[in-house]
């Protein structure tokens, strides 16, 4: 288990999950959040799923699968964020 974690924490960059710092000023930068009002579909609470899978606390990868899928990839979260 810990070698397939590894493997994930790697494949997901979890190192860089512990740069945010939940401040919520990507929230009404982000698209997907603002149009489906959920945190799992912001870009605090993308990383809070992958920082999860990193440390074993969702082990059913299926829960990433929507909230990664509908991220534009548009950025617009990186420049409202201090960090």
């Amino acid at each position: 288990m810990n070698s397939y974690l590894d493997q994930l924490k790697k494949e997901f960059a979890y190192d860089k999950t512990n740069q945010c710092v939940q401040c919520g000023y990507c929230l009404p930068a982000c698209p997907t959040y603002a149009t489906m009002g959920k945190e799992t579909h912001s870009p605090r609470g993308r990383i809070n799923l992958v920082k999860m899978v990193g440390e074993g606390k969702i082990t059913d990868l299926s829960v990433l699968e929507n909230p990664l899928d509908l991220c534009l990839g548009c950025r617009a979260c990186e420049t409202a964020c201090p960090s």
